[in-house]
């Protein structure tokens, strides 16, 4: 694990688990996305997993890289027969054809039944408890799940008893960015441990390793935008989100002067599509309504991260002497951010995108003409 970046809290939390000889069998980790939970599940899984691990100078225990456990994780594309990572995607490889063929937006209970605590499923089959099986290798066993929060309340119920009773020498850890969506229950059960928004010097290490052509200006933009997070970074890269910041930013500008932008609604809502589609096209099984919450979660986060950082120079600009300048300074970046709140609420029911985002800047723009800076309603 000491390849981890800028996790030392949580690695250290970890490594005395390991140490102690008494590691707990079953973990939370929790924190903003894309800051290194699932990454660093995977590492303490080699070290759980190794046959013989070791102790480096520095007195951490690493896997040894040699057993046949190491061997596995050595080669990517290999699977690990005792590594069980279990996500929503993992539907396409259900033998439950009502699972398969579905586009999931959460993990279903069939699923946690058929690949971690057995059981019957919705087709009538019984399926054995993987958990409760042998390992392989005769060592040890980790379940990893990703995105633990989709776990809907049935299926968390339903995972208490094997966190309760868990099977000898396995390892259950829950991946989560939604901490507060897992029941009480099951955060009783388990041992917590934070991860933190990464610094910004990895975040520029990153860009230095990853040319994105940026000018300075754009750089500062991009490190505020990621708020220490790497996936996000990544996801950038992938899906050219500075062109995003690029084509609405400039609107966005404008409309907080009282310029009209008539077509920034449409804009966002196109871009969002498009991201969605990619997102489809370049995942197995995935669904277009969970890519589209995906991608418009990403134009919030443009938006509302924005608007902070003008907050933040207009409060460091501000005269201490006048407080009415200062509200009407503040009051357009204010309300972007509560009507964004609101608007993300109204997609999650289900309404339609375009329309979500048309409503969000026509609002904004009233809102700033006539310096009434009420958050977005809904009718």
């Amino acid at each position: 694990m000491q390849d981890i970046l800028g996790q030392s809290k949580a690695v250290t939390i970890l490594q005395s688990a390991l140490t102690s000889g008494r590691t707990h069998h079953a973990w939370i980790f929790h924190g903003a996305e894309g800051v290194g939970k699932f990454t660093t599940a995977k590492a303490f899984a080699r070290v759980l997993l190794c046959h013989a691990p070791q102790t480096d100078l520095a007195g951490q225990l690493e896997a040894c890289g040699n057993c046949d456990s190491c061997q596995l994780f050595s080669h990517p594309d290999a699977a690990h027969p005792d590594l069980h990572i279990v996500q929503k995607e993992l539907a396409v490889n259900s033998s439950v054809a009502q699972i398969r063929k579905r586009k999931l937006l959460s993990i279903p209970i069939d699923l946690l039944r058929e690949f971690v605590i057995g059981g019957e499923t919705t087709d009538g089959k019984f399926h054995d408890a993987i958990a409760s099986k042998s390992s392989a290798l005769r060592h040890s066993k980790v379940f990893i799940l990703d995105e633990a929060h989709l776990l809907a309340a049935v299926g968390q119920n339903a995972l208490l008893k094997t966190l309760e009773e868990p099977p000898p020498n396995t390892y259950f850890i829950l991946v989560t960015h939604q901490l507060d969506q897992l029941l009480i229950t099951i955060r009783s059960r388990c041992q917590a441990v934070s991860f933190g928004a990464l610094p910004d010097d990895i975040i520029h290490k990153w860009l230095a390793d990853n040319d994105l052509s940026l000018s300075e200006r754009e750089t500062q933009w991009f490190i505020h935008f990621c708020n220490g997070s790497l996936g996000l970074a990544q996801l950038s890269k992938t899906y050219d989100l500075v062109q995003w910041a690029r084509d609405i930013l400039p609107d966005v500008v404008s409309m907080s002067k009282g310029k009209p932008a008539p077509a920034l609604g449409s804009t966002m809502a196109e871009k969002i599509n498009s991201l969605a589609k990619a997102w489809v096209d370049s995942h197995a099984g995935a669904s277009k309504e969970a890519a589209n919450k995906k991608a418009a979660h990403l134009m919030f986060h443009l938006l509302s991260q924005y608007a902070r950082s003008r907050m933040q120079q207009i409060a460091e600009q501000a005269p201490l002497d006048d407080p009415i300048t200062n509200e009407q300074h503040l009051g357009p970046w204010l309300c972007l951010i509560d009507s964004l709140t609101i608007a993300q609420q109204v997609l999650s029911s289900n309404v339609n995108l375009t329309l979500v985002m048309d409503h969000l800047a026509s609002h904004w723009q009233q809102a700033v003409n006539t310096q009434c800076y009420e958050p977005l309603r809904w009718r």
